[in-house]
């Protein structure tokens, strides 16, 4: 409650400050507002199923001589429940960084933050992202920030990813970069409840529960399913990591380790007796509980990237040694709630793209990625391997006034995918419409078929000021 407070608190301050909008005018100082009226209408039930109006204010104050503060937010304002439902899984989040909820509306501080030179080094202490993946719409090396799956994947990530407090030291050493963060917020990714709109229903996010099980599963004490977090403490339950990077013949070179907690849950599943319904009755029937546990994880990364001429190629690589599955004891019987257990195995993981600046003013993006479980058993919940794979084109027209864009998405090794055509119109400098869709297909099971019946067509318009 404090930290949603907070957060309130802050952000109320950066709103007060938006009738001064001549200050950014000034030399050490600029504030501005975006605004955007999202809307989705479901094609198959034929009905509007999302209205969203978001304000993003943003404050840049210069302090000193190599001294800056920013200062971001956004608040939500939902005219359709269907996205969120009515709750949030606000636990998901570390007290100090929890937004505040309260259908139909959301705030939270996004940035808050002071960059500051340290000799020949930057420190930017504070609430913010630190992005060191090189993938467009896959996730790799770019763990250190967990995110929100409120709208799965169809967010950017700078919208979708969790800002945390923290701390990012840079500095020069031999020829390169050395990055630090320190992370001691613990939030989690959040993931939707079982009545929003994107709830995850596929089998490897149900814990071993069966599909009306699942449904009862929405928030604490709902329907005889009560859920449970456990967050492992060691290292104060933060996250670190380090990072060197280097240009060398042609090539953007990093390496990287990240030591803390994994923002994917496994699960716990218990029986426990139901509090006493009377004097007479003992108890009334035991209550299945979830416990979703965030273990320690570290992740070895090495990325390399380099243009070659009108092609540009980038590259990813991870190892993530003893990270926690859960599976089913092959001895008991799959329906019961002591069969699942967590295991720890290796896990590796790999990935190219590829943009190409074509002919005609048309740009192409294709990336491949494949993650493998060294050790995995037939009994696993999550699949031996994910091949993901996603594709972009993009014309622009009209002196760049037009944008037209087709994204896919697909998991290649279970067959199904995602299809988001877009359409963008400038008008002006300070005013955009889009108008796009959202088109699942594949077996409910599978990563993306599991939505097959959230198709939608989108509009939105976004101002700037």
């Amino acid at each position: 409650m404090s930290g949603s407070v907070g957060n309130g608190v802050a952000l109320a301050l950066l709103l007060a400050v938006l009738p001064a909008l001549p200050i950014a005018a000034q030399a050490d100082a600029y504030l501005s507002l975006e605004t955007s009226l999202h809307s989705a209408y479901s094609t198959a039930d034929d009905q509007w199923r999302q209205g969203e109006l978001t304000l993003r204010p943003r404050w840049e104050q210069t302090l000193g001589a190599n001294t800056d503060l920013v200062l971001s937010g956004r608040v939500r304002l939902n005219f359709d429940d269907a996205l969120d439902g009515q709750q949030r899984d606000l636990g998901a989040y570390d007290p100090l960084s929890r937004p505040a909820f309260d259908q139909p509306l959301a705030a939270s501080l996004r940035d808050a933050y002071i960059e500051r030179s340290i000799g020949a080094g930057h420190l930017r202490l504070g609430k913010q992202q630190i992005v060191w993946g090189a993938l467009d719409g896959l996730k790799l090396l770019d763990a250190l920030n967990p995110q929100s799956f409120r709208s799965f994947i169809l967010d950017d990530f700078d919208e979708s990813r969790i800002s945390q407090w923290s701390a990012l030291l840079e500095w020069p050493l031999a020829g390169g970069q050395l990055e630090l963060a320190l992370i001691p917020d613990t939030s989690v990714h959040e993931l939707p409840t079982a009545e929003a709109a994107f709830a995850l229903t596929a089998e490897r996010f149900r814990f071993g529960l069966d599909q009306p099980s699942w449904q009862q599963y929405i928030t604490t004490g709902t329907a005889g399913v009560r859920l449970r977090r456990d967050r492992d403490r060691r290292l104060g339950g933060g996250t670190w990591g380090l990072r060197y990077s280097r240009f060398a013949a042609g090539w953007d070179l990093a390496l990287s380790i990240q030591q803390g907690l994994d923002h994917q849950p496994v699960g716990q599943l218990s029986l426990a007796p139901g509090p006493a319904a009377d004097t007479t009755a003992a108890s009334t029937p035991p209550v299945l509980t979830l416990t979703q546990a965030h273990r320690q994880r570290r992740v070895i990364g090495f990325s390399a990237s380099k243009s070659f001429g009108a092609v540009a190629l980038r590259s990813e690589f991870a190892y993530k040694p003893g990270r926690a599955f859960n599976r089913m004891r092959p001895e008991l019987p799959a329906g019961a709630v002591t069969a699942l257990e967590t295991v720890r195995r290796d896990q590796y993981g790999a990935a190219i793209g590829l943009d190409w600046q074509a002919p005609a003013d048309l740009f192409v993006s294709v990336q491949l990625l494949h993650e493998q479980i060294r050790g995995h058993q037939r009994n696993f919940l999550t699949p031996a391997k994910d091949l993901l794979a996603t594709a972009v084109v993009r014309r622009r027209f009209r002196h760049d006034s037009l944008t037209a864009e087709l994204r896919w998405y697909g998991n290649l090794a279970d067959g199904d995918g995602l299809l988001r055509p877009m359409l963008a119109l400038q008008l002006g400098d300070s005013t955009e419409v889009a108008l796009g869709g959202d088109f699942f297909y594949g077996a409910e099971s599978g990563l993306f078929g599991q939505f097959r019946q959230a198709d939608r067509l989108t509009l939105s318009l976004t101002r700037y000021f």
